[in-house]
């Protein structure tokens, strides 16, 4: 019974954190331009390495300097950005420090949910063997 509990309780925890990933990214709804300035790098907890552009622009009249939600390669950022130069990136109208250079779905978060529901369903699925 604790083996279905914490695997159900793990599913909903991977679709969740997919599911917030994902509203973040739609959220992001204000077009507007913003200049190229830098590259963050983003380390997380098991060492995996990631950058995110960071760009200057401005929302009904206030400057920001934002928070990236697009994690991307250094080799991408590289091929796509020039310091000082103007993109359209997208800005969310609920947190406007923070903004997104593509508003597409990643396919790594649609995966993830796509994996929750499969712990879950293997969770329900071998508690019913069991009973039956």
């Amino acid at each position: 019974m604790r083996l279905l509990f914490f695997m159900v309780s793990a599913g909903v925890i991977v679709i969740a954190v997919c599911a917030l990933y994902i509203n973040a990214i739609l959220t992001c709804t204000i077009e507007t331009t913003g200049t190229y300035i830098k590259h963050n790098t983003v380390r997380s907890g098991r060492g995996k390495v990631t950058y995110e552009p960071v760009f200057r622009y401005c929302v009904k009249g206030e400057e920001f300097q934002g928070r990236c939600l697009n994690e991307m390669s250094l080799s991408d950022i590289q091929k796509r950005f020039a310091v000082g130069q103007t993109y359209t990136i997208y800005v969310s109208n609920r947190k406007p420090d923070h903004f997104a250079v593509s508003r597409k779905v990643p396919g790594g978060s649609m995966i993830g949910i796509l994996v929750g529901i499969g712990i879950i369903l293997l969770a329900v699925g071998s508690a019913g063997i069991r009973r039956g």
